[in-house]
């Protein structure tokens, strides 16, 4: 089968001018966008809801697109306003709406609840607000998504003590949740990965979708303090601590277009410091709209990726 697809990186409006000859339905991919990450020792953020569905019935006319804006980089610590995505919204005749992530916490907060849940920072290790999505994407390819969409919960900043530094948690990806910041051993201390988003070839391309932000990390007297990756699919890696150059503790800025969250601030260079321990911002969202347009059946052979271009079969 043969499809076109239209993808929306910015706002705008789906317009069916007719109907064809392969049925009255689409399918979608909707994103919301990323939450950014906290500010010093924090949280990444979690990615935006996903949301992805075959065979909805669409009728001639036009139908507004809003792409959600990730959330930007988390206050100076004490400040604790998280910084979540905002919704993404595809206007089927039941609207469709992918809530953004949860912001990533600064110090001593918890994530913010989302599509996926933002890392908690460190410093008392609390636990974070879960994402409003349900369990995560179980694997493969175009997983038709629940009511909710695909979300998990981010991830448990550590807890500060007299001789461990403090990391922040992961924020949640559509596949996984976010791991929890690691306090031992210092060697391999680090602020918590960011979870794993899903895989969709829904563009015409096969890649990965809303991934989680990395959080951040404090000093760390026996070892290189470890930052906490982002996760798959476009989420920022977390920030370093306060023993790099200062450019190193601010978070990563997730992927555009992608859902994910950004990284958390560590600590900064020096301590404390502002913009330097801020985090990363979240990626803005994306709409994908898939017709089919045509059926060919040439194909003679299995295996690879299979697609055809001026009367030729390619096997990728």
């Amino acid at each position: 089968d043969v499809y076109r697809a239209h993808i929306f990186t910015s706002s705008g409006t789906f317009v069916v001018s007719e109907l064809g000859d392969f049925g009255a339905t689409v399918d979608y991919l909707v994103i919301g966008g990323g939450g950014g990450g906290g500010n010093f020792d924090a949280g990444g953020g979690g990615a935006g809801a996903l949301k992805y569905a075959t065979g909805q019935t669409i009728a001639e006319g036009p139908y507004s697109v809003t792409i959600g804006g990730g959330g930007s980089t988390g206050l100076l610590y004490p400040g604790g306003a998280h910084t979540p995505g905002s919704n993404s919204v595809f206007s089927l005749p039941s609207a469709v709406t992918s809530p953004g992530g949860g912001g990533g916490a600064p110090y001593k907060t918890d994530g913010g609840a989302g599509g996926s849940g933002g890392g908690g920072g460190g410093n008392p290790g609390r636990s974070v607000a879960a994402g409003s999505g349900d369990s995560g994407h179980p694997g493969g390819i175009d997983q038709t998504s629940p009511s909710n969409g695909w979300g998990n919960d981010g991830a448990v900043g550590t807890p500060n003590h007299s001789l461990a530094p403090t990391y922040g948690g992961g924020g949640g990806g559509a596949a996984t949740a976010g791991d929890n910041g690691i306090t031992s051993p210092y060697p391999t201390a680090r602020g918590g990965a960011g979870g794993d988003g899903a895989r969709y070839s829904i563009s015409g391309t096969t890649r990965y979708y809303a991934g989680g932000g990395g959080g951040g990390s404090q000093s760390n007297p026996g070892g290189v303090p470890q930052a906490g990756p982002g996760g798959q699919g476009g989420g920022g890696d977390g920030g370093y601590g306060s023993s790099v150059p200062a450019d190193q503790s601010h978070g990563d800025d997730a992927e555009m277009s992608t859902g994910s969250g950004g990284g958390g601030g560590g600590q900064g260079n020096p301590p404390n410091s502002f913009p330097t321990s801020g985090g990363g911002r979240g990626g803005s969202g994306i709409v994908v709209v898939r017709y089919q347009i045509g059926s060919i059946s040439s194909a003679k052979a299995t295996g690879g990726n299979v697609s055809f271009y001026s009367g030729k079969t390619i096997h990728t």
